[in-house]
């Protein structure tokens, strides 16, 4: 009820200025932390409304998270083609060249490829 009362009154404060209401609501949303409540925090930025989407923090953590997902995504792509070039029996100095991977990187894909 605490929280919920804070929002509203940042959200009334701050009138129609979302850059605003977003800059406090970030500073609640550490500052609860503290005492464990971000749920607190969030079911009431929630009833008023707020799209999470535009806070600032959100969309750090989704250009973070995506070029992770990004990053993964091509170190798996290199190491699929580099095991199929194994398959090819393609030389490994070529493999390296290919792909960047160390030779001691695909002297170890190699192994795996005649285990299965």
């Amino acid at each position: 009820m605490v929280i919920n009362t804070i929002l509203k009154r940042i959200r009334e404060l701050t009138k129609d200025d979302d850059i605003e209401y977003r800059n406090y609501l970030e500073k609640v949303t550490i500052l609860s932390t503290n005492r464990d409540l971000e749920e607190n925090v969030k079911r009431g930025a929630n009833m008023l409304a707020v799209d999470i989407e535009k806070i600032p923090f959100y969309q750090d953590g989704k250009a973070v998270g995506l070029k992770e997902g990004i990053d993964r995504g091509i170190e798996k792509g290199i190491l699929i083609v580099a095991i199929q070039l194994l398959k090819i029996n393609l030389d490994v100095e070529t493999i390296q060249k290919a792909t960047g991977l160390s030779l001691e990187k695909i002297e170890e894909l190699k192994k795996e490829i005649a285990k299965a």
